[in-house]
């Protein structure tokens, strides 16, 4: 039957989902995100987050880009785990925070954490099903958090061997139902394109591939926002996951080209996320410059991921 959760005097409806387990999973998303869209005194950014000396290494990339698995390894090599997930930079300060929470896996992550000998015993699978799974950092490595550090490094990931400026981003809907009604209204926007629907056992995922013109983006914003009640989430995902055959390749560049990557990427996770002004109270051309001055002490790269261990060795020398 329909539940709903009431956050802030607000409602969210929770409802029509593909297994009734899935409801706890349901609402700690709606939860979450919500929390997330409160913050504004950090910069959320979507990527994981390691210490060395005291100093801070942002890896900052799309779902799919290998983020969890390199925050893993350079933990058992020695970094201090802040965050796989969210990095949070102070407006104010521009300290970078810990944002622990249990770590999410996939079958590629848990194959990973099998090549690290982790017992068994200490993964545990997920309310909504048996494909995921979720791991306390603290049963994964005996060595301590990291605190509240300067930044040292941010790394922008890519997975495709040649950067090519793209001109479309893929956009991942989660489903609480599927709505077949909402994939016709947003296949209709000229500049989208819809590639596939598939399920992961409780939640379907519709995958666009959407143009990054204003004009497309705002569209697809706004029928998005007028079938909320079936969306459970939206986050961009990388077109390609990581090669590991590929030898990974790091450069330098500039911070404006670092911030304004960034700046699509504030808050990918959110639920019914619009536009990132929303959540802020400042222009979006504030907030980029804000993003400028904030990353403006801290050494920026753009890294292509290949081979898990070269690709570790890359950062772990940056670290030292």
């Amino acid at each position: 039957s329909p539940c709903s959760i009431i956050i802030r005097h607000r409602t969210y409806e929770i409802k029509h989902l593909v297994k009734g387990k899935a409801l706890l999973d349901s609402a700690d998303i709606v939860i979450f995100s919500s929390i997330l869209s409160k913050v504004k005194s950090h910069f959320l950014l979507h990527g994981a987050v390691l210490s060395s000396n005291g100093k801070a290494l942002v890896l900052s990339g799309l779902s799919g880009s290998g983020k969890t698995t390199l925050a893993l390894e350079l933990t058992r090599r020695g970094l201090q785990f802040l965050s796989d997930e969210i990095a949070a930079i102070s407006r104010s300060t521009h300290l970078i925070h810990p944002f622990p929470r249990a770590i999410g896996t996939r079958k590629e992550t848990l194959n990973f954490l099998n090549y690290i000998d982790i017992p068994c015993d200490r993964l545990h699978h997920t309310i909504s099903g048996e494909k995921k799974w979720i791991v306390d950092i603290e049963e994964l490595f005996d060595s301590p958090l990291g605190g509240i550090c300067k930044g040292k490094c941010l790394i922008l990931l890519e997975t495709v061997p040649e950067r090519m400026e793209s001109n479309y981003q893929n956009i991942d809907i989660a489903l609480k139902r599927i709505d077949y009604n909402l994939i016709k209204q947003l296949r209709k926007i000229k500049g989208v394109e819809y590639q596939t629907l598939n399920s992961d056992g409780n939640y379907c995922f519709a995958r666009f591939k959407v143009e990054k013109k204003k004009g497309v983006q705002k569209e697809f914003l706004e029928i998005c926002q007028d079938y909320r009640e079936s969306i459970l989430y939206r986050v961009k995902v990388v077109e390609k996951p990581p090669n590991p055959h590929n030898n990974p390749k790091l450069f330098p560049i500039p911070k404006m080209e670092t911030a304004l990557e960034l700046f699509g990427n504030l808050q990918n996770i959110v639920i019914n996320d619009g536009l990132m002004s929303r959540n802020f109270c400042e222009s979006p051309l504030q907030i980029l410059f804000e993003l400028i001055d904030a990353i403006d002490n801290m050494e920026c790269y753009r890294l292509l991921v290949g081979n898990l261990k070269k690709t570790v060795n890359l950062i772990s020398n940056l670290a030292k």
